[in-house]
């Protein structure tokens, strides 16, 4: 009898670790498809900039909050474009550069685009961020 309630008593133990461990599974997976869906939507907003560009829409400092959803969490995407001084990082080039490399130095006006998505998930604040460089010049 105690040969079986000990036998008994190891499968249990057993039967947890197996359930704990495809819960914690679930959890991942349920994270992982937020971040695909935070990608896709910080992917269509810098696409919607880009598109913006080619059509001639000149690129101007802004900063912009919307309330956005990933499935069945509210998300907050922030939106920010800044006037970037890149001399240092030319001069630095220039003086640091060989003769023979043929790649141009860094451009010296430059627009930081950056998208950012933030959202809480069991109990933790999670985020994501796309950052691109674009010139200051008419496409």
């Amino acid at each position: 009898m105690v040969e079986l309630l000990v036998a008994i008593s190891v499968l249990s133990v057993g039967i947890v670790f197996i359930v704990r461990s495809f819960l914690s599974n679930v959890g991942a997976i349920e994270v992982s498809g937020q971040y695909v869906l935070a990608a896709q939507l910080l992917d269509r907003r810098m696409s919607a900039c880009a598109a913006a560009r080619l059509q001639g829409e000149a690129l101007r400092e802004q900063h912009a909050e919307e309330a956005v959803r990933l499935g069945l969490h509210p998300a907050v995407l922030i939106f920010d474009v800044q006037a970037e001084s890149f001399d240092e990082l030319a001069d630095a080039w220039q003086a640091e550069a060989p003769a023979d490399v043929l790649v141009p130095p860094p451009a010296r006006d430059m627009y930081k685009v950056q998208a950012r998505i933030q959202w809480q998930s069991a109990a933790r604040q999670r985020s994501l961020a796309v950052t691109t460089y674009l010139r200051d010049e008419k496409p």
